[in-house]
């Protein structure tokens, strides 16, 4: 069986942990105190661009992010959906070179640098890749995402030159979920062209229309 785990419990890291539990993998999600107390007794519901989703108490393990258990260590893909900031510390109780750490990490961070970071961290013997969505996302509460815009799928590839071989099981797995997954080989320039994107809808003295109206124009690589 196809194992994840997902570090964060953000509306990102919600949903990839609701979409490959869908998918029958055996995810871990890694969260806070209070996230992970209301996950253990609520459902997680996921609405919006993706569908009505409703994953029930139990369809995932949880787990403290300071103090991965082993069975979340020892994975085959790690997703990371912290903020870049704290990727570091994130990745932390992963390093040490334990041959039964995971077999790959997927960064779900905005921009470039992440990946030169999980090496530095990790060392060169994990595979590192990146990934890109067009995909907005916004979480209510703590057991419930809205998926509010959805345009492609989340792009993912190495940044770093890493062989793609160490997704193959999370592609395999995906489409039994709702979380849309494409491989990009020209990964940096769908990195580089969110980049665009977000500062088109970030710059100071534009209005949301405005910057939307510039950035549909931008075209998305692997569209």
């Amino acid at each position: 069986m196809f194992r994840m785990t997902v570090g964060g419990g953000g509306s990102v890291g919600l949903a990839v942990a609701a979409s490959f539990a869908q998918c029958g993998a055996a995810v871990t999600l890694l969260t806070r105190r209070p996230s992970t107390e209301a996950l253990a007794r609520e459902a997680l519901t996921i609405t919006g661009k993706l569908g009505e989703h409703s994953i029930p108490p139990g369809a995932f393990a949880l787990g403290d992010a300071a103090v991965p258990p082993d069975a979340a260590r020892y994975c085959d893909v790690l997703v990371v959906t912290t903020k870049a900031h704290d990727l570091a510390e994130a990745l932390r109780p992963f390093a040490g070179g334990d041959r039964r750490g995971p077999r790959a990490v997927l960064l779900m961070q905005n921009g470039l640098g992440s990946a030169e970071v999980a090496r530095a961290v990790l060392g060169p013997a994990v595979p590192v890749f990146s990934a890109a969505m067009y995909i907005g996302m916004q979480r209510h509460g703590l057991t419930s995402v809205a998926v509010n815009a959805a345009s492609s799928a989340v792009m993912m590839g190495s940044l770093l030159g890493d062989d793609i071989a160490p997704l193959a099981a999370l592609f395999e797995a995906a489409p039994r979920g709702f979380l849309p997954v494409a491989h990009a080989p020209e990964i940096r320039d769908v990195v580089l062209t969110k980049l665009l994107f977000n500062t088109c809808m970030t710059r100071p003295g534009r209005s949301p229309g405005a910057a939307m109206a510039s950035c549909s124009r931008t075209p998305i690589p692997g569209r």
